[in-house]
């Protein structure tokens, strides 16, 4: 073989396990919020002059970032199966959302004051990530100017109740079955957007037969989970027994599967655990909302999600770790 054909054969490899790269990666990123493309950072040797049809699947590993591991799983001269790290680095575009008109401190968000743009993928992107529904009735901490990029750490939630009112709202939505979107309440498992007063999608709300309908699934994940409490209140302790199990029912599915399991998630400066939950914002996520979404992103190449996540979102002894697999 000549060697420009050899290039051109090192090319369509490079090529192929890049393209299976962003299918990992927009596994867990909003398709319609990022248009990526992904360059080669760095590939081990041991992919060189292997053939396409010997790559087995192309797994995240951590958190997307501009530059993002993945693990390359692949069959070697030997029809051995071998696992190797690559590094991509990541750009193209990012949605943005761009204020109308000037924001003082305290203004609520609706969508008339806001447009959508697209700005070239910024680093710590990973940090900007926002879903309309995270903006839209929500309010700004700042003064924000027209024709300025809107980001997540400008906005609040909402100022709804004043002292002594509380009562006579939670009555109104009593009497309402919770259902009067023009009453302003906030609650662990309610929000407010520009519709008004809607569920976060509870189990209550929605009900396990409704939620499997909305994500137009088939398949029932199966659910491993750690509370800290269990676990001596020791976080290390019950990261380490989902990530164990999660091996372990992995490899018992298939033998020759060499997954590491989930990494541990993060700390804020607060002591709280965030992630983003299969694309969502970056933040304190609680049970109620990480089992609502446990069929995102699992498919039949992307076996696992991992969440960090509270039953009381302002309580950090109640935190736990949770794994949906699909096998």
């Amino acid at each position: 073989m000549s060697p420009s054909i050899e290039k051109v054969f090192a090319n369509d490899l490079e090529d192929y396990i890049l393209e299976l790269s962003k299918k990992a990666i927009y596994n867990i990123l909003d398709q319609e919020a990022f248009d990526l493309y992904l360059e080669k950072k760095w590939f081990p040797s041991q992919l060189n002059g292997i053939k396409s049809e010997s790559i087995l699947s192309v797994n995240l590993i951590g958190q997307i970032r501009t530059y993002t591991n993945l693990s390359v799983l692949f069959l070697d001269e030997n029809e051995v199966p071998v696992e190797k790290q690559i590094q991509v680095k990541l750009a193209g575009r990012m949605r943005v959302f761009i204020a109308k008109i000037d924001f003082d401190r305290g203004i609520t968000f609706k969508p008339e004051d806001i447009q959508e743009s697209w700005i070239a993928l910024q680093p710590n992107f990973e940090k900007s990530m926002m879903q309309l529904n995270d903006l839209i009735g929500f309010e700004s901490n700042k003064a924000i100017k027209a024709g300025k990029i809107i980001y997540p750490h400008n906005v609040i939630a909402p100022t709804i109740v004043k002292k002594g009112q509380s009562i006579q709202l939670y009555k109104k939505q009593w009497d309402a079955n919770f259902n009067n979107p023009s009453i302003k309440w906030n609650s662990t498992t309610t929000k407010r957007t520009y519709k008004g007063t809607v569920s976060t999608g509870t189990f209550v709300s929605l009900g396990e037969k409704s939620i499997k309908h909305i994500r137009n699934v088939d398949f029932e994940p199966i659910e491993i989970f750690a509370h800290i409490r269990d676990h001596t209140n020791d976080p290390k302790k019950a990261h380490l027994y989902v990530k164990n199990e999660v091996i372990r029912m992995i490899k018992e599915k298939d033998p020759k599967s060499n997954t590491r399991g989930p990494n541990m998630k993060e700390m804020n400066e607060e002591g709280f655990y965030i992630c983003t939950n299969n694309g969502g914002p970056n933040k304190k996520w609680s049970y109620d909302e990480v089992k609502f979404r446990k069929t995102w992103a699992l498919n039949d190449t992307h076996k696992f999600t991992y969440h960090a996540c509270y039953t009381d979102v302002n309580d950090k002894s109640t935190l736990m770790f949770v794994a949906y697999l699909k096998l």
